[in-house]
């Protein structure tokens, strides 16, 4: 992945979060019972989606390395926090998931982040266009968060590419890192540019990571008609 773009182009790469507030994400994780049937269950809880009208997308990633290897992650992104207020038809859509998806899969967590804007370049084309994508979680000691987001600022500011710094505010005390890559060529790259970012970290301020990568899944995202 080429990340030495130029100046100007990074100025132009303003996300949708840092336009209109819309840093609001939320990122659900199963694991999946009988992968066949969660998936075939998923795609018809999709089916529900587009039945009913709903206006958010969601996106789908299988994990394909690290310690949740076979889980599913769907999340959707790009939201303003009051929209959490309003999904569509949540009832219905509750019955619906309980009927198609729980009985195959068990809800491991549910976490929402707050997508810190000026750490991030990352818009919906970045997602739907690159087929994997590195998770990397750092758990911090508590009072160093301040000093972690300091920190990267000074690591995400060399970095081209797509990228996000997700904050946690509710169901983990963990940051997220985002890093897409089109293949496995990228991957090293990713990983050094995490290993730089815990670098930056004063020494005990870094209680644990994570590394991971998942596979989009496109047959297992929904966008709005």
């Amino acid at each position: 992945m080429n990340r030495c773009y130029l100046a100007a182009a990074l100025l132009l790469a303003t996300t949708a979060f840092s336009q209109t507030r819309e840093n609001a994400a939320r990122f659900v994780t199963w694991q999946p019972m009988d992968v066949s049937s969660f998936e075939d269950g998923y795609k018809r809880h999709l089916a529900w989606h587009r039945s009913a009208s709903d206006p958010w997308t969601w996106y789908g990633w299988t994990i394909v390395s690290g310690d949740r290897y076979g889980a599913f992650i769907d999340a959707t992104m790009f939201h303003q926090w009051t929209d959490f207020d309003s999904p569509v038809k949540p009832a219905e859509d509750a019955a619906d998931n309980a009927m198609n998806v729980l009985p195959y899969g068990q809800i491991r967590s549910v976490v929402s982040y707050e997508v810190m804007s000026p750490l991030t370049v990352f818009r919906p084309q970045d997602i739907e266009s690159y087929p994997l994508l590195s998770f990397f979680t750092l758990r911090l000691r508590p009072g160093a968060e301040s000093a972690f987001e300091h920190a990267a600022i000074g690591v995400m500011r060399g970095i081209g590419g797509p990228h996000a710094i997700l904050r946690p505010v509710t169901g983990a005390t963990d940051y997220l890192l985002l890093l897409p890559a089109r293949n496995s060529i990228d991957l090293p790259e990713n990983a050094e540019i995490f290993r730089r970012l815990v670098a930056a970290m004063p020494q005990d301020a870094v209680v644990d990571t994570r590394l991971e990568l998942a596979r989009f899944r496109r047959d297992m995202s929904y966008w709005p008609q």
